[in-house]
């Protein structure tokens, strides 16, 4: 299951995801992992309808994901995998995902949150988590889109 892209970006399967990133890693397939998206099925339609053509998706929940992700089927697919929030990315490899790094993208504001660069908000439970993957020993970056400066997020939290 060679992963090639795990993003976080709370707005899941859209354009700068479809058109800048997919292109950018080769990826063959899109997995978003997030359980809220995967229990509605108008997101579920909507984010399919997204994906280009040519291209695979699955909107699973984070067990699912995990599941679907360790299938020796997938061994063959470029998978990119889209997140909400940090902690699925600690769920994901708490269920025996091989993460080695994860580029965030797009977290918009929340209550209590922490501005950690001008498209990326946290929360202290986000900062936590990015915290544990820092330790897990994964590289842990912010980018808008290819090509633009990189952000370390280990520094920030």
């Amino acid at each position: 299951m060679p992963i090639v892209l795990t993003r976080i970006d709370d707005r899941l399967i859209h354009g700068q995801v479809v058109m800048k990133w997919t292109k950018h890693v080769g990826a063959t397939y899109i997995v978003v992992a997030d359980d809220e998206a995967a229990a509605d099925y108008l997101q579920k339609t909507l984010m399919k309808a997204a994906t280009p053509a040519g291209m695979k998706s699955s909107v699973l929940s984070i067990k699912e994901a995990a599941e679907f992700l360790n299938d020796p089927k997938m061994a063959r697919e470029k998978i990119c995998v889209i997140i909400k929030e940090p902690k699925a990315v600690v769920d994901l490899i708490n269920y025996g995902i091989n993460i080695e790094a994860v580029n965030v993208g797009n977290m918009h504001t929340k209550a209590g949150d922490k501005k950690l660069a001008s498209w990326i908000y946290a929360t202290e439970e986000d900062v936590e988590s990015i915290k544990e993957l820092v330790t897990k020993g994964v590289n842990v970056i912010a980018q808008w889109i290819p090509g633009e400066e990189t952000i370390d997020l280990s520094k920030l939290v």
